[in-house]
């Protein structure tokens, strides 16, 4: 068995005394497996754990710990090999510390035990295995004895069974978006919101999430269609931060496909969305006859009908603390929106070109509101 040991040395981070403290990390590799202890100076308490298939990533919640990213950035620097491409950890709330195991491939089944003031993860690569699934130990068996989770079918197929939400952070890479007095950027806020409705939908076990951007990646707006259909997605929500040449505008509206938008506003919102291809070279402003002509059958009007019916739970479910523009529900031409046989709805979650707009918008309050209005309509929806 190949091991080694790494010593973090902690700077301090500014967390409750009586967060446990990471000391070392010990990796163990044998053939096929493979197991990571964290061990603290003091007694770890376990969240959730779970597996993120694109790209594929493990996550391990746990009450506040102290860490320090200059020591994972040593681990990454000294580990070699086996099934993990890099470590990750950060503040994910006051109360939760986020560790985050970017992995090879979403094949492998995995353990974590918190033994104590240990934290231990096996990872298990399973080839051909149709899903991750998690078999979190509840004994103190040694991580060496305890056994392999095993893959069982009726797990495989209730998890088949959730809804696909497809999350997408609205523009991205080159292409900024709106931009506040202050220099907030619609690509950033927008990353941040669909990080964290990911994050709420998941902790409901009821659904399978993905995003169509991770990062700070620019993607066509055909393309982030395309992602939704090859992910066969039961939902699409495009996340956006709006602008308006009045600085006084401010509230959430959600938008619907129609081919004639719902007025003059929302007719120019649609068009400065859509050129957002023209940033990335191509230029298909010129393509909107061809493709509504394609899109006008009995299947994208079914689509849109089920599109109006969740955006009016979304404006239904909505905090009453959150502020909504009159005619909140609203219809333009957006390419995100034009996906045949997915509901799709545009959230526009207020105006950056609004200084009270732009304030909420970066508060912890306004997001979990927000995300949590969002996952009651879905669940609505899909109840």
């Amino acid at each position: 068995m190949k091991r080694f040991l790494l010593v973090i040395l902690l700077v301090g981070f500014a967390l409750p005394s009586m967060a446990a403290r990471l000391q070392t990390i010990d990796a163990q590799q044998a053939a096929g497996t493979e197991t990571i202890i964290l061990v603290f100076d003091r007694a770890v308490q376990l969240q959730q754990q779970f597996i993120l298939p694109s790209p594929p990533r493990l996550v391990i919640d746990m009450a506040t710990t102290q860490y320090d990213k200059a020591s994972l950035d040593q681990f990454n620097q000294t580990y070699r090999g086996g099934q993990i491409k890099a470590l990750r950890s950060g503040q994910f709330d006051t109360d939760t510390t986020r560790f985050v195991f970017d992995i090879t491939h979403p094949q492998i089944n995995y353990q974590v035990q918190a033994l104590g003031n240990q934290l231990k993860v096996l990872l298990t690569t399973l080839p051909g295995s149709a899903a991750p699934i998690a078999q979190p130990s509840t004994d103190v068996t040694p991580i060496a004895n305890a056994p392999v989770p095993v893959f069982r079918s009726k797990v495989a197929a209730k998890e088949a069974m959730k809804p696909t939400i497809v999350i997408d952070a609205g523009h991205g890479g080159k292409d900024s978006g709106a931009r506040s007095r202050q220099g907030l950027l619609e690509k950033t806020i927008t990353l941040q919101y669909a990080h964290a409705l990911r994050d709420a939908l998941l902790r409901t076990g009821r659904y399978k999430v993905v995003l169509t951007r991770e990062g700070d990646e620019y993607l066509f707006l055909q393309d982030r269609v395309r992602f939704a259909r090859t992910s066969r997605g039961d939902m699409f929500i495009s996340l956006h931060a709006d602008a308006n040449p009045r600085s006084s505008a401010q509230g959430v509206s959600v938008y619907t496909l129609s081919e004639t938008a719902s007025d003059e506003e929302a007719a120019a919102l649609a068009q400065q969305e859509n050129k957002a291809d023209i940033v990335g070279g191509l230029d298909l402003s010129h393509e909107d006859k061809t493709v509504a002509d394609i899109l006008i059958d009995l299947a994208q009007r079914e689509t849109n009908n089920k599109s109006s019916r969740f955006a009016e739970l979304v404006i239904e479910h909505m905090n009453p603390k959150i502020p909504l523009i009159a005619n909140t529900h609203r219809f333009a031409g957006f390419r995100v929106l034009k996906a045949p046989d997915i509901p799709s709805i545009l959230l526009e979650m207020g105006f950056l070109t609004n200084e009270q707009d732009a304030y909420r918008m970066q508060t912890r309050e306004y997001r979990d509101k927000l995300v949590q209005s969002l996952v009651s309509a879905i669940n609505a929806h899909f109840n």
